[in-house]
């Protein structure tokens, strides 16, 4: 499935690996960036002029880039920033970031420093109510005195598309109902207008921090967004497998399809490979003793006012009971 729209907004966030004498109008980006930008040897529009994207083969740094002195001091960096590129149409917008600011520019952290659950949303660029399900859950996991760290993407960063009217780059992945045997029974509309891993590890980097000898869950709240032979995908609530044979995570899916046979009479674990930022952090999280777990909601059902706030208590209660279960006995 391609862009919603002809005006798609493509982004990568590059590593200024060398500043060099180049020409002010030039900037070389390793292959990765530049094919993330689609450009090869092209010319675009910017506010500082035309600018010149070469692809430079020797830039072995993921995402690398080698910037002229002109467009660097103008954009007031040094070697060792970043710079997010912004694509639209046939014009290039250019967001310095500082290295010590990395981690601000992205991220919002909010809660406990020594956190039992650490709780992340994605996509919430295009799933509106994804971030205050999330925020709700952290807000209800602190009432019942469950030590919880909330990390979310800033605001200015989701709604810079916006700026512009264009939509984001996206691409469709399958989601399969069983790992031994696939068998694949819809698709997850998927936004990669980031690189990915370079996100990934700023996430995980993060984790680390909190990630303790004691365990903790680290969840990713996400709102679905599926296409299916029959419309849009049935099962209220998705619980993506980050350990999926972990008995903490089965009983922790029990848990939840106890609580919700009403509302929610058929709920599925998926299995799937990590795909973007926030999976990808997660697949990381996998290999230490911690607790990743994925939940995905239904669309018609996050975006109800009353089922939201059910979804809050059902989740919340659900993962109060796997931090006791975490928990020394």
């Amino acid at each position: 499935m391609g862009p919603e729209n002809e005006k798609e907004l493509k982004r990568v966030l590059c590593k200024i690996i060398e500043i060099s004498e180049l020409e002010h109008t030039q900037i070389q980006l390793n292959q990765k960036a530049a094919a993330i930008l689609d450009s090869n040897n092209d010319t675009f529009s910017s506010k500082y002029g035309s600018v010149v994207i070469e692809t430079n083969q020797n830039l072995g740094t993921d995402f690398g880039m080698k910037i002229a002195n002109t467009l660097a001091q103008n954009l007031g960096i040094s070697a060792g920033d970043y710079v997010e590129i912004f694509r639209f149409d046939n014009v290039l917008y250019f967001t310095p970031i500082l290295s010590q600011q990395l981690i601000e520019y992205f991220f919002n952290i909010d809660g406990s420093n020594a956190p039992d659950v650490i709780l992340l949303s994605s996509h919430a660029e295009f799933e509106p109510y994804t971030r205050e399900i999330a925020t709700r859950i952290h807000l209800r996991l602190q009432e019942l005195s469950v030590p919880s760290l909330r990390i979310e993407i800033q605001k200015h960063f989701i709604n810079w598309n916006q700026k512009i009217d264009a939509t984001l780059s996206r691409y469709e992945v399958d989601i399969t109902r069983k790992e031994e045997e696939p068998q694949i029974i819809a698709n997850k509309l998927v936004n990669k207008n980031l690189s990915y891993r370079l996100i990934a590890k700023m996430y995980f980097r993060l984790l680390s921090q909190y990630l303790s000898s004691q365990k903790c869950a680290v969840v990713d709240i996400h709102g679905i967004a599926t296409t299916s032979s029959r419309g849009i995908l049935h099962p209220m609530v998705i619980i993506g497998d980050a350990l999926s044979r972990n008995p903490l995570i089965k009983n922790f899916t029990k848990t939840i399809e106890k609580s919700s046979r009403d509302l929610i009479p058929n709920l599925w674990i998926v299995y799937r490979t990590p795909w973007g930022a926030v999976e990808y952090s997660l697949h990381l999280v996998k290999e230490t003793d911690n607790i990743p777990i994925i939940i995905e909601a239904r669309r018609d059902l996050r975006d109800n006012p009353e089922t939201r706030s059910f979804l809050v208590e059902l989740i919340s209660n659900a993962i109060k009971k796997l931090v006791q279960n975490l928990s020394p006995k």
